[in-house]
């Protein structure tokens, strides 16, 4: 069993047929983790990813949904449309279609995309405005290093709160897992 600080639990159990794993009771399972790595897989078929990246991935987009349903943020199918047709994502929709499963899980992927898009908008502005990271200047924050680092700290720290219930000790993302450590 992995424990996290502050008594939350990250436990590795026997193996269930559906999830792989489960997040604060939100459970992962091996089809998400196929239909996402995907995503990763260049035409000649070969995926870019470890299934343990995967994982971590899905871990951390199934908090940010959480945060999402905390904050009211919310995204409609007519968000998902506009990034589509407005960004660069227009030029690779037929090809992420086919690597992807098709629309539904294209469309799948781009509401994920854009909701944690949302939370990282909003958690960076409300850490920054705080005062934990000082008082940059907005353009400080455009793609900078800093907004990386602000996110990347809150989903640590989400992570290390979270529980965290993997089925299937092949993945090693709970011990990659910053704040927790074997017991």
């Amino acid at each position: 069993m992995l424990v996290g600080a502050f008594g939350c639990a990250l436990a590795v159990g026997p193996p269930t047929d559906k999830a792989v794993a489960i997040v604060n009771g939100a459970p992962i399972s091996h089809t998400m983790i196929d239909e996402y790595g995907l995503v990763f897989t260049d035409p000649e078929g070969n995926q870019r990813i470890s299934q343990s990246d995967l994982l971590l991935s899905l871990i951390n987009q199934t908090i940010v949904h959480e945060e999402a349903r905390r904050r009211g943020i919310h995204v409609d199918q007519a968000d998902i449309d506009a990034a589509i047709a407005d960004g660069p994502l227009a030029e690779l929709e037929a090809g992420a279609q086919a690597r992807t499963g098709g629309n539904d899980a294209l469309r799948r992927r781009m509401s994920a995309f854009i909701e944690m898009d949302r939370v990282k908008a909003d958690v960076v502005a409300e850490l920054v405005a705080d005062g934990r990271y000082g008082t940059p200047a907005p353009e400080d924050l455009t793609g900078s290093l800093l907004l990386q680092h602000v996110w990347s700290d809150w989903l640590a720290e989400r992570r290390s709160c979270a529980v965290i219930v993997v089925h299937e000790p092949s993945f090693d993302v709970p011990s990659s897992t910053p704040g927790q450590t074997a017991r």
